[in-house]
Parts: C-alpha cells; sequence; structure tokens
C-alpha cells in the first residue's frame, strides 16, 4: 500500500516506519493501546496474541523500545505541529502536481479525447501533416470500432451415454438404432 507523503515525512522525522505513525495517531486519538496494537501490526497474520493483556504488553514494549512513538503520541495529544509551514506546503505542492499529472495521464488514455485533439491539430496544418493526423485519427476509430464488438463465446458439451441397466427401454432403442447404422 502507498502511503501519503505526510505520513512518509513524520515516519522520516520521528525514525519510525508508517505502521508506526499510524499506531501512533490511534493511540493519540484515544484508542487502546492493546487494540491500536493488534490492528496495525497483528490482525491478518497468524499471530501468537490471543488476549488484550498479551496486546497491552506488546503494545507497551514496543513504546518502550520506539521513543520517537511516545513523543509523536504526545504532540498528537497536544495537537501541536508535526511538520512546519514550508514542509506542509511543499507536501500540498507536490500533491497537487501528482493530481494534475493524474488528471492528464486519464484525458490521453482517453481515445475520444485524442481523437478531439488531432482534429483540432489537422486544422491547424495541412499538406502532408494533415494527411497523416487524418490517418492517425483514422486508425483510431478502427479501434474503437473493434473494442465495441463482442464476439460470442459458444462451448459444447458432450456426454458419453453410459448405462448400467441392460434391461432399459432406452438402452434397447440406442442398439437399434446404432445395429441400423451400421447396416
Amino acid at each position: 500500500m502507498d502511503y501519503t507523503i505526510n505520513t512518509i515525512k513524520v515516519a522520516k522525522q520521528y525514525n519510525l516506519n508508517e505502521r508506526d505513525v499510524l499506531f501512533c495517531q490511534l493511540i493519540a486519538n484515544g484508542a487502546n493501546k492493546g487494540e491500536a496494537y493488534y490492528v496495525i501490526y497483528e490482525h491478518g497474520t497468524k499471530s501468537k496474541i490471543k488476549t488484550i493483556e498479551q496486546a497491552n504488553t506488546a503494545a507497551n514494549e514496543f513504546l518502550r523500545l520506539n521513543k520517537g512513538a511516545t513523543v509523536l503520541i504526545q504532540r498528537l495529544k497536544n495537537n501541536k505541529k508535526l511538520l512546519t509551514d514550508e514542509a506542509k506546503n511543499q507536501v500540498n505542492a507536490t500533491t497537487q502536481e501528482e493530481e494534475e499529472n493524474d488528471e492528464r495521464i486519464k484525458k490521453f488514455s482517453d481515445k475520444s479525447y485524442i481523437i478531439g485533439r488531432l482534429a483540432v491539430l489537422s486544422d491547424q496544418v495541412g499538406g502532408k501533416e494533415r494527411a497523416q493526423i487524418l490517418m492517425q485519427i483514422a486508425d483510431l476509430q478502427r479501434m474503437k470500432q473493434e473494442e465495441n464488438q463482442v464476439e460470442e463465446e459458444r462451448r459444447k458439451f458432450y456426454l458419453p451415454y453410459v448405462s448400467h441397466c441392460r434391461t432399459c427401454k432406452i438402452l434397447e432403442v440406442f442398439k437399434e438404432l446404432t445395429e441400423e447404422k451400421e447396416k
């Protein structure tokens, strides 16, 4: 999973990993230490932790060994700034740039958008360049038609005729038919 830039920077600032930051945020927001520890570190694994007491012990041991986590929890409880204003502005700027890049990528993955842009471009140029652009538009439109066609998939199943009953009337009829075909 990808973590937000803010979580990554806080983790680096307090010498923790991203999961540790989430654990600290849960505790600072009032979650039980044991429950928070179990959810972040043990949930979905073959955990040895079976009781809330074991989870509390593991959480306390984690906090004892990671002083940065204890400091982070206190700062979160006191609503102190985790990042400076300059760092937050950088985070916001990079997030905004990533969103703009994602929008551009989405636009260029849409064939109708590309065809529209090529049509506008073809009006601005002439000669061989215009002919090339029109050929590209034609190619894109054919691709679009191929995508709309759905091939019907047919499957044939053959069931063997097996009878365990020698006196069955259906078997007698079957034998008669096969004998007639052989003659």
